[in-house]
C-alpha cells in the first residue's frame, strides 16, 4: 500500500519530502538485510564495505530502496547468496550494489526495468512499483540506479548516491 501511495504522490508531481541526515549505510543495509532474513532465514545475504560508507541521505528511503532491490533479488534470483556491496566510487559519491545469481535480464526487458508495472516473469507476485519507487527516491536523493545483467552469472542493481545532498 505504501507503495501504491509513493506511486500516486509521484504521478501527481510531488516529490519524496526528504528527512536528510548523516547515515552510516552499513547500518542502513544491515537493518534491511536482518529485517529481511526473518521472512527469509534460509537465503544468504553477505554485506561487504569497500572504503568510506557515510552519507548525508534519508535514512528511510534508503531503506526503501534497498529493501526493493534485495527483495527483488529474492524473488528473481536462483539459489545462491546474495551480496550487497557498499563502495565508495569518488570522495563525493558512495554506491550500494545488490547481486544475485540467475539467468539473465533480457536487455529488452533492462531497457524499462525501473518504470512503473514492469515485473520480472508472471507469477503475478508483484504490482511491479518496486523498483520503479527506488529509482525515484534515488532521484530525489541526486543519484542513478541501474542494472547490469548478464554480470558474473547474474544481475547487479547498483546506486550511485552523492555524499552530500544540497537542499534547495
Amino acid at each position: 500500500i505504501d507503495q501504491i501511495l509513493d506511486f500516486a504522490r509521484i504521478r501527481s508531481g510531488q516529490s519524496f519530502a526528504l528527512q536528510l541526515e548523516s547515515a552510516d549505510l552499513r547500518q542502513v543495509c544491515q537493518s534491511v538485510i536482518d529485517e529481511l532474513r526473518l521472512s527469509r532465514p534460509d537465503q544468504e545475504i553477505a554485506l561487504s564495505i569497500e572504503g568510506r560508507s557515510d552519507a548525508i541521505v534519508d535514512s528511510d528511503r534508503i531503506a526503501q530502496v534497498l529493501s526493493n532491490l534485495i527483495g527483488n533479488a529474492i524473488q528473481h534470483g536462483t539459489e545462491g547468496p546474495i551480496s550487497v556491496t557498499v563502495r565508495e566510487t569518488t570522495p563525493d559519491a558512495v554506491a550500494i550494489e545488490v547481486h544475485n545469481f540467475g539467468p539473465a535480464i533480457p536487455l529488452a526487458e533492462q531497457q524499462g526495468i525501473f518504470e512503473a508495472f514492469r515485473r520480472g516473469g508472471n507469477d503475478g507476485s508483484s504490482v511491479g512499483l518496486g523498483l520503479f519507487i527506488a529509482n525515484e527516491i534515488t532521484r530525489a536523493h541526486g543519484g542513478s540506479i541501474a542494472v547490469r545483467s548478464p554480470d558474473r552469472n547474474g544481475t547487479t542493481l547498483s546506486v550511485v548516491l552523492p555524499r552530500g545532498l544540497e537542499v534547495a
